[in-house]
């Protein structure tokens, strides 16, 4: 089942236009979609509804686009992004196992923490419903 960029916009109920521009931003346009490009759109959808902006939820994607493709690859693997700031500086970080994500927090205890796994996690359930909702109609 093919998934079009006018799935994933009737999907998160937008414009075709917001999906194409989103891809462009993360230099995934003028190729076929694929299912990380769409689980991407999604992980979007849901960084935004965490109360993450949608300029601010682009670029921790388009920046963390090699954690995704490695949490999105084996729904096993685990991938925190840490945010920190510190006085003289803020600065986001990736942690892919408990023992870096802790070592992170004790040089930096009041970071935040984004725990990507789950995003992805959640955007990839998304792209499942969408191909059952596809697949049904065809049918």
């Amino acid at each position: 089942m093919i998934i079009r960029q006018a799935d994933l916009a009737r999907e998160l109920d937008v414009s075709e236009m917001t999906v194409h521009r989103l891809l462009k931003a993360l230099h995934r346009n003028g190729r076929p979609l694929t299912d990380l490009d769409a689980t991407t759109v999604f992980a979007s959808a849901e960084l935004q509804a965490l109360e993450l902006s949608g300029p601010v939820a682009i670029d921790l994607l388009a920046e963390m686009s090699s954690e995704i493709r490695y949490v999105a690859g084996d729904q096993r693997r685990r991938c925190w992004i840490v945010f920190v700031e510190t006085e003289r500086q803020s600065f986001r970080v990736a942690a892919i196992s408990a023992r870096h994500l802790e070592s992170i927090l004790d040089a930096h205890p009041l970071s935040l923490v984004l725990p990507l796994h789950e995003v992805v996690a959640r955007a990839a359930e998304r792209l499942d419903a969408l191909r059952a909702k596809k697949s049904k109609e065809a049918a």
